[in-house]
């Protein structure tokens, strides 16, 4: 068996989404970016016209900031002359199923929401899907942007919330080391806004004090980190701006931070987004799982407040990154797919050199919703798919598992007339040309010799 590549070379550059603004994420509402923005041309502007053309006249409406003695606009039509449709969130979020009422983004704010979904690689900075939204495409409902009615995006299915645990982790490494950090805690612990905010602060000193890469854009990543945490500290009326930044003298500054009330909402930002992503996720709950609302009002008080509660998926979720020291490559590679089964029954396992032809019948399955229209495929996207698929059916196929398998044929010359591969070694920098057949057929006639079990 090769060795197993080092830290270094497996580590992501570091990545952090830096919420600046006042406002919550839903991750409802990227599934419906997702959703209209196939085929956009027009740039960012089109994907705020095409979201705005969804809502319907009375979410516009209960949105619309008042002003007093002035005359709201008429809503009639939408900047795109279409007129208005039927999405209305603040309705569609009050259901028994969603663990989270709170409405995230309004009708004025919608150009926020494109962002977010920059920030996450789902959009170009042109204003068009990129690679990262094929994945969520392939479950795209055949109804929009057209037509009248269009299902719940806020009901998230299993298959929804592997696909956006990935997505955050790979683009938000503070979530990781808040997720890991939050596991520790037991079940049911009651966090307020105060206390998840310390919580994540401490998760982006612990993202600058792991965060690698030397190319400039990591760099970059590296120098908005320290600036945030100074702003964070200036915010926190801490005599050293710069306390935050080494480990020496961290420590007591966040003991000062947690002994005080103070309002930093700039640290909220960052917290009640993160909180809420989580929240989605399946990982924390608003209400108390000791005494759960007895009401509807007190569903509603509950579930749309800044308090969530520890879960045994989040404690279960645990040891998936601290079993990796919460590098994020090694997490997204070896251990995302477990993870996704937290707090459930534990799902199978398919491994390289036993389960090859299960494992070929998935990619095969995945390969048409991957293909680009031109050149080569993105292997990430390949297997995404195909990973996406065994979660639907109960499996847990990881990344590794499936490059372990696309390795073994690389280097097998039966294979050269299947599949020609290139790029870089790495979560995703692969890159294919399937040539002909299908990889179950090729698994059948010739079995290839894979690599011995990963070593974590």
């Amino acid at each position: 068996m090769a060795d197993e590549p080092s830290r270094e070379k497996t580590m992501l550059p570091v990545k952090f989404c830096n919420y600046n603004l006042d406002y919550q994420q839903r991750l409802g509402f990227l599934k419906l970016l997702v959703w209209v923005g196939q085929n956009v041309r027009g740039g960012k502007e089109e994907l705020e016209r095409r979201m705005e053309s969804l809502y319907s006249p009375s979410a516009r409406k209960s949105s619309r900031p008042k002003k007093s003695g002035a005359a709201g606009p008429k809503i009639s039509t939408t900047r795109s002359g279409r007129a208005p449709g039927t999405f209305d969130p603040e309705t569609m979020l009050q259901l028994e199923e969603i663990p989270s009422w709170q409405l995230g983004f309004s009708f004025q704010r919608l150009d926020r929401l494109v962002l977010w979904g920059e920030m996450l690689g789902l959009v170009t900075p042109a204003g068009r899907l990129a690679e990262w939204s094929k994945p969520l495409i392939t479950d795209q409902p055949p109804f929009l942007p057209h037509s009248e009615e269009f299902p719940n995006p806020f009901l998230l299915s299993r298959r929804e919330r592997a696909y956006f645990l990935a997505l955050l982790m790979y683009h938000d490494h503070v979530l990781l080391h808040l997720a890991s950090a939050l596991s520790q805690l037991s079940p049911g612990t009651r966090i307020e806004t105060r206390a998840a905010c310390i919580q994540v602060i401490t998760a982006l000193c612990r993202t600058l004090d792991c965060a690698s890469g030397s190319n400039i854009q990591a760099v970059r990543t590296r120098q908005s980190l320290r600036d945030l945490l100074e702003r964070l500290a200036e915010a926190e009326h801490l005599a050293n701006k710069r306390a935050l930044l080494g480990e020496s003298e961290r420590s007591r500054a966040l003991d000062q931070m947690m002994a005080k009330s103070t309002r930093n909402h700039l640290a909220e930002y960052h917290a009640i987004c993160r909180f809420e992503q989580l929240t989605d996720l399946g990982l924390l709950v608003k209400e108390n799982p000791l005494k759960p609302p007895s009401t509807r009002e007190e569903r509603d008080r509950t579930r749309k407040s800044w308090v969530w509660y520890t879960t045994d998926a989040l404690k279960s979720f645990g040891p998936c990154v601290q079993s990796v020291d919460c590098d994020v490559e090694r997490y997204l590679q070896k251990h995302w797919a477990k993870s996704c089964f937290a707090g459930q029954c534990a799902a199978r396992e398919l491994e390289a050199g036993r389960d090859q032809e299960e494992i070929a019948a998935l990619l095969d399955a995945a390969l048409p919703r991957a293909r680009r229209q031109l050149g080569a495929i993105q292997v990430h996207t390949w297997v995404f798919i195909a990973a996406l698929d065994a979660i639907d059916h109960g499996l847990v196929l990881e990344f590794d598992q499936a490059y372990r398998l696309l390795d073994a044929m690389r280097h097998d010359q039966r294979y050269s007339g299947y599949i020609r591969q290139s790029g870089q070694e790495t979560y995703l920098g692969r890159t294919a040309l399937v040539m002909s057949g299908t990889m179950a057929d090729h698994i059948s006639r010739y079995p290839v010799a894979t690599r011995g079990p990963s070593n974590d």
